[in-house]
């Protein structure tokens, strides 16, 4: 992921744990390297002082700048989840149900819904002939 400024990253991390994309504690560890730079905000300091999911969305969600691209940010998003999704470490089914909903969230185009969409479709027929043809033979 390219750099971005701190009220971007701050949205990168609020959509990633708010879809379950990564844990809470990847936001607070980078909450913690910003804030022994001297580029943090209090609004950062408190992302790394936040006590559970909820404190550490809500200050995340305070830090978060007007001028934060979202459709970007879904786009980098999108990148991890592929990474994690081809390196075995998320499921093909958590994947796709996370950035259908950053997609929802972020404002990408309807063609990138529609993709997803189709995509999953394919997936769940894909399980359901799956379940048709190990049941017929079981049956030898």
């Amino acid at each position: 992921m390219r750099p971005y400024p701190i009220g971007t990253m701050a949205a990168y991390y609020w959509y990633g744990i708010e879809y379950n994309v990564f844990p809470i504690d990847l936001a607070q560890h980078w909450a913690g390297v910003i804030g022994r730079s001297n580029q943090a905000s209090a609004e950062i300091a408190q992302v790394a002082r936040a006590n559970g999911r909820a404190e550490v969305l809500q200050a995340l969600r305070n830090a978060i700048t007007a001028d934060t691209d979202l459709a970007d940010i879904g786009r980098s998003l999108f990148g991890y989840i592929s990474d994690e999704l081809g390196a075995g470490k998320i499921g093909i089914r958590e994947a796709l149900r996370a950035a259908s909903q950053i997609a929802a969230s972020t404002g990408q185009s309807k063609e990138v819904s529609d993709t997803l969409e189709r995509v999953q479709d394919a997936y769940f027929r894909f399980v359901e002939d799956s379940i048709r043809v190990l049941s017929v033979l079981s049956k030898g």
